[in-house]
């Protein structure tokens, strides 16, 4: 009798362990090939990656340059978070990259050059269809200029950035610069870039340089040419020394 009563229970735990196997072996299936190494700071474990060293690009409009881009390495790696493969994040990082946008190449707003677009044109056609979609993208050293008529109008700089390709908000860190061409400039530690409504929204502490005169404030909203920027909350008077000996 009491095999009977057992009997139950052990196919029971039969059907468990085959349905347990069964997902195993679909999970096996889908994961992607390859592997890669963990780059420090960056989560989750990459299992498909791609690299070139020295990336070069120029695109035209209608017989004009729009942008010309370049950067010392690409990386393409896709990422998985425990056990899963499924829908794993695919992000793209740059190291070193200098970008040049044209603002008279078109009627498009070119502050919205770093996107998902841009960065599907330049990388080569088998890796975006090998790797689909780019959900994130990382650069280690950035560097814009914004041309306009021949002339560089204003400048970036941060050390780092992070940008969401379909929303194109842009996460800068790091020694960042907002440069006119006049001389003004804004430096800070962090800085968002709202790249689609081209403006840059400063929380925290900033300098302000201008004409020699350097004014520290904290919080400010400004567009690349810095129209539009918000001192009212200026902390400190303003300073006479020189650009270069000051750091936010």
């Amino acid at each position: 009798m009491r095999t009977v009563k057992t009997l139950p229970l052990v196919l029971g735990g039969v059907a468990i362990l085959g349905v347990v196997f069964l997902i195993y072996g679909v999970v096996q299936k889908i994961q992607p090939s390859g592997a890669g190494l963990e780059a420090p700071g960056m989560a989750g474990k990459p299992v498909d990656v791609f690299r070139m060293d020295g990336i070069s690009y120029t695109a035209h409009d209608g017989g004009k340059v729009r942008f010309r881009l370049k950067a010392d390495r690409v990386e393409v790696a896709k990422r998985k978070y425990g056990m899963l493969y499924v829908n794993p994040l695919k992000e793209a990082t740059f190291s070193n990259l200098e970008l040049e946008v044209h603002e008279d190449a078109d009627a498009r707003d070119p502050s919205a050059i770093l996107s998902e677009e841009m960065f599907a044109q330049i990388l080569p056609t088998q890796v975006m269809s090998k790797f689909g979609v780019i959900t994130r993208i990382r650069i280690d050293g950035l560097n814009v200029k914004f041309v306009r008529n021949g002339q560089t109008v204003s400048a970036i700089t941060a050390r780092h950035a992070a940008i969401d390709p379909k929303t194109r908000m842009t996460a800068l860190n790091g020694d960042v610069s907002v440069a006119a061409a006049d001389g003004r400039s804004v430096r800070s530690q962090e800085s968002t870039w709202d790249q689609a409504a081209g403006l840059f929204s400063i929380e925290g502490p900033y300098l302000y340089l201008q004409s020699g005169k350097v004014v520290q404030g904290n919080g400010a909203r400004f567009d690349a040419e810095l129209r539009g920027m918000d001192r009212q909350r200026v902390s400190m008077n303003e300073s006479g020394g020189s650009d270069d000996s000051h750091g936010a």
